[in-house]
């Protein structure tokens, strides 16, 4: 739940792809999703 991290003071990024049940059945997967996610928000600023 996004309120118990602000409340636990985590400050960082969140990826859903963590958040589903996909990431535990193939976490490479996730992992590569997220980094080309975070690849693109990175080329827009």
């Amino acid at each position: 739940d996004l309120l118990d991290l602000e409340a636990n003071g985590y400050h960082g990024y969140l990826s859903l792809e963590t958040a589903t049940s996909r990431y535990y059945e193939k976490p490479w997967v996730a992992e590569e999703t997220t980094l080309k996610a975070f690849e693109k928000l990175g080329k827009e600023d």
